[in-house]
């Protein structure tokens, strides 16, 4: 079990190494303009994304079914669900900022449709956090 819980923390770590990538897309973006790029970057990275949570499927089911796992698997899976609910966030927020880039809006027109987003991330970006250091305790 303690393998498990080592490997989802690893695994949700590269998760978040992606997303902060995705994130320095974004401060890439608004200093060069490049769109093209930005929506290169974050092609790879959903794919990236995918992969990971796709790898931590077996690791999961092992957790869930184990009988010493099953005092940890509730906060297991409101971490997966948490960082599943960050990753789409970000994607919509990606896409709300390129989007906003294409269409020529300004700076704090996008700002403004990307509060709500970044609000929402805030708060994610802590649970997923407070969760990782609670798995690590264990």
């Amino acid at each position: 079990v303690q393998a498990a819980l080592q490997n989802v923390h690893n695994i949700i770590s590269r998760c978040i190494a992606v997303e902060e990538k995705l994130g320095a897309s974004l401060h890439e973006l608004s200093r060069t303009g490049d769109v093209q790029a930005c929506k290169t970057a974050r092609k790879a990275a959903d794919g990236l994304l995918k992969e990971l949570l796709k790898e931590l499927k077996p690791t999961l089911a092992f957790l869930q079914s184990s009988s010493q796992g099953s005092q940890i698997w509730p906060k297991v899976d409101e971490l997966v669900a948490k960082e599943k609910e960050k990753q789409e966030r970000l994607m919509m927020k990606h896409s709300t900022v390129v989007d906003g880039y294409e269409k020529r809006s300004n700076g704090r027109d996008i700002a403004n449709r990307v509060v709500a987003h970044d609000q929402r991330l805030a708060v994610l970006n802590q649970e997923v956090d407070e969760l990782l250091d609670f798995i690590d305790q264990i």
